[in-house]
């Protein structure tokens, strides 16, 4: 009967162990990748000294990333580049400009990966004046990449109400 209920414990634990260890893991917050940083400074030709990673700034899953990035200049300017399979897309930028905050991460949302916003103050050309604005990415479990999406950031910036859009404007890349 012991060797049974030992038996019995063991497998118990086996599977715990087994379904506990394979739990998917979100986007997190990461330093941004030597080979990123680099490539960053050859596609926008600058030195790699003058490309600034903002502190909490870059979201990584699944070897995809968006990274937030300041380019040492005389103008506050701010970048949010996409990285994924050696590919890097520049998929915002804005001069003058500044971030807000860090990269925020949310769980609230209805996709199976959260989303990620960064805020920022941009001057529009239109007002002429500074304005704040909401930079809205999801994760494409079928392309493997972070996408930008103009509806996710509505839906946030007008308090997530109602269903959420259905997220059919991502650029997940260069459009050819």
């Amino acid at each position: 009967m012991k060797r049974m209920a030992t038996l019995f414990f063991v497998y118990v634990i086996g599977i715990a162990l087994a379904y506990g260890g394979s739990r998917v893991s979100g986007p997190e917050l990461v330093d941004l990748p030597e080979k990123i940083q680099l490539k960053i400074s050859a596609d926008n030709e600058v030195e790699l000294k003058d490309v600034h990673s903002l502190p909490g700034g870059t979201v990584g899953f699944d070897d995809a990333y968006v990274s937030a990035v300041v380019f040492e200049d005389g103008i506050k300017n701010c970048s949010i580049f996409i990285y994924s399979s050696g590919g890097l897309y520049g998929a915002y930028d804005g001069a003058p400009c500044e971030f807000v905050s860090a990269a925020e991460i949310d769980r609230d949302g209805a996709g199976a990966v959260p989303d990620v916003y960064y805020k920022v103050n941009v001057f529009s050309l239109s007002l002429g004046a500074v304005v704040s604005d909401v930079v809205a990415f999801y994760y494409d479990a079928g392309t493997r990449k972070f996408c930008e999406s103009k509806l996710l950031a509505a839906w946030k910036i007008n308090g997530k109400k109602g269903i959420r859009p259905k997220l059919v404007d991502g650029i997940c890349g260069a459009v050819d």
